[in-house]
């Protein structure tokens, strides 16, 4: 059931990817009114696909391969539909639509059919470790938004400095940008803290916790990253180019980390 579900989100974030993909003078009347709704509908059906397959694996959507990409997929929609308001930012449709269908279409061929043992809670409440695991998720969401706000900001900066302006009107200016992947960044970071300290709370209150496993490390190291990139655009005042390239470096390290990890290591804790 959540595969057809998901089906039906991808089918209709292509219509929104494909509107993005076209622009304004080559994209149909009946595409254009198409799009905005198509991507409401896609979400209603993402997020009833997440709650379908929670329930067939009986615990949340991230315990094995196929539902965290669906669930990292549904948090980039979800960003998506909170920066696309600003002026000329739906045309980032065209790049984060593809992402997410893949996304989904990778959560549809990975496994889904594991049921992951109960965690120790050593005393604490369940929604310590529910918390615990939609932060870190908000988290690399925001986090992969910042990522392809990055992209797009450094593509356009190259194609404006080799006067390439055909079609550059359809993207928000450089300033927009910029402070968007700001916005993610420092959003993505806090989110990303959040679960990090939630995390160490479970920790703490589970004796048999004597090591830290390679997710944590690696959820660790990234966190590293970003918080030295914070303190470099804010202190520093790196902004533009530098901000993307360092967003750029700091989420491809951390896909990298996280991908081997989840399918050579231990996979998430």
């Amino acid at each position: 059931m959540d595969d057809l579900l998901f089906i039906c989100a991808q089918l209709s974030y292509l219509v929104v990817a494909v509107a993005g993909l076209l622009g304004d003078p080559n994209r149909p009347r009946w595409l254009a009114r198409c799009s905005s709704p198509s991507l409401y509908l896609g979400a209603a059906f993402h997020g009833a696909g997440l709650v379908v397959l929670s329930t067939e694996t009986e615990g949340l959507p991230v315990y094995t391969p196929g539902a965290s990409m669906a669930t990292i997929a549904f948090f980039l929609v979800l960003g998506h539909l909170v920066i696309r308001r600003a002026p000329r930012m739906d045309v980032l449709s065209q790049i984060i639509m593809p992402m997410v269908v893949v996304l989904l279409a990778l959560a549809q061929l990975l496994p889904n059919s594991l049921r992951p043992s109960p965690l120790p809670l050593g005393g604490l409440s369940p929604v310590w470790i529910r918390l615990h695991i939609a932060m870190i998720f908000l988290g690399l969401g925001l986090l992969t938004l910042s990522f392809l706000v990055s992209v797009v900001y450094l593509m356009l900066r190259k194609r404006l400095k080799e006067k390439r302006l055909r079609g550059l009107s359809r993207f928000p200016d450089l300033e927009t940008l910029d402070r968007t992947n700001a916005r993610l960044l420092l959003f993505g970071f806090a989110a990303l803290s959040n679960g990090i300290a939630l995390g160490g709370v479970w920790w703490a209150a589970n004796p048999s916790s004597s090591s830290i496993d390679a997710t944590a490390v690696a959820t660790i190291a990234a966190w590293l990253w970003y918080a030295v990139a914070i303190q470099v655009r804010v202190v520093g005042g790196w902004r533009g180019k530098f901000a993307s390239l360092i967003s750029v470096i700091g989420f491809s390290g951390l896909a990298v980390a996280l991908i081997v990890v989840h399918f050579t290591l231990s996979g998430w804790h």
